[in-house]
Order: structure tokens, then C-alpha cells, then sequence
């Protein structure tokens, strides 16, 4: 969904989508979680625009489910989410007389994003800020005790009859490693 900057009011832009109601959405939403995003769930994107002169602050939150596995235990879970989106968009500007790619940007400029041209993408910006939100390990509870690696029994069912196994015998000589402390 590209908004004009032209078209952002003076008072602001509100800008509400669903997935259930706009394909956009859902696309995004299905290209960043794929299998995890699926019909049974929901996403719902509010999002307000502000211009200061060619500058857009983006200020919203994005509330979505997605049905996750645990990393740890393997099953699955409805994992509900709440992700604030807040940025600042600028314009991307070029020295004059130079080639495309070879764009100025000093330091203070890190903390922007920036838009090209006239317009920018909503779903580009949900695209991103919905990659960088994924965790690196899906659990379903933070104490979930996960599997035996032995046996496969879900720990969080109680404990397993597997025997405690014995250290690798190869790692003996570094327990008999002592370190002098300073």
C-alpha cells in the first residue's frame, strides 16, 4: 500500500488495515512467517503518518497471532504479539551530478529511514519491522524443559526413566585441569 506525502494532511494520515480485509497485509504477513501465518489468524496494522515538511514520522502498532512450534518441545502454540512500529522517514537526497548508488549520507542521517521519490510503502516498512521483530528461538513458556535428548519424553510432562549418562571420557583430562587464580 504506497501512501503519496502529498496526500498526508496537515493533521495527519490514520491508516488501518486487516488481513482478513486487506490482501497486503495478508501477503506480508504470509511472506515473512509463511507456514506459521494461517488462516485462523489475525493481524491488525494502526498506524498514524505525520509530515513536517518532507519528513513522515510513522507511529503504530501492528497485533497479530501466529500459530509457532517450540524450538524446545516441539509443539505447537498460538503465539500472540504486539509489535510497535515507530519511525522517522526522510527524503533520500543526492549530491548533484551523481551517479544512482552514490547516495550522501553522513552520520546523523543512521537514525532515519528514507524514502525515495514521492511515495513510500507501508508494506515494505511492516515487511521489515516484522523481520526484525521474529525471535531467534520460538519457546512456548520460558520455563518449557523441552525434550530428552535420550528417549524424546516432553520433560514438561514430568521426568523421564532415562539413567543419567556418563560424561564423554574424552573430556577426563580437562576436568583434572586446574587453573592458578591472579
Amino acid at each position: 500500500m504506497e501512501i503519496l506525502i502529498e496526500d498526508i494532511p496537515d493533521e495527519g494520515l490514520q491508516v488501518t488495515a486487516t488481513a482478513a480485509t486487506h490482501g497486503w497485509l495478508e501477503r506480508t504477513m504470509l511472506e515473512v512467517l509463511s507456514k506459521e501465518f494461517t488462516a485462523k489468524d489475525a493481524a491488525e496494522l494502526d498506524l498514524f503518518c505525520a509530515k513536517c515538511d518532507d519528513d513522515v514520522d510513522i507511529d503504530g502498532n501492528l497485533l497479530y497471532t501466529n500459530h509457532a512450534v517450540c524450538d524446545r518441545c516441539l509443539k505447537s502454540y498460538v503465539d500472540r504479539n504486539t509489535l510497535g512500529i515507530h519511525l522517522h522517514l526522510a527524503p533520500l537526497r543526492r549530491k548533484r551530478g551523481e551517479a544512482r548508488g552514490d547516495d550522501e549520507i553522513v552520520k546523523d542521517d543512521l537514525e532515519f529511514s528514507f524514502y525515495e521519490g514521492d511515495r513510500f510503502d507501508i508494506a515494505d516498512i511492516v515487511r521489515e519491522q516484522l523481520l526484525l521483530h521474529q525471535p531467534m528461538q520460538h519457546v512456548c513458556q520460558p520455563a518449557c524443559q523441552g525434550l530428552c535428548q535420550h528417549c524424546g519424553k516432553d520433560l514438561n510432562l514430568g521426568p523421564c526413566h532415562c539413567k543419567p549418562t556418563t560424561a564423554d571420557a574424552r573430556w577426563e583430562p580437562l576436568k583434572k585441569l586446574k587453573l592458578k587464580k591472579k
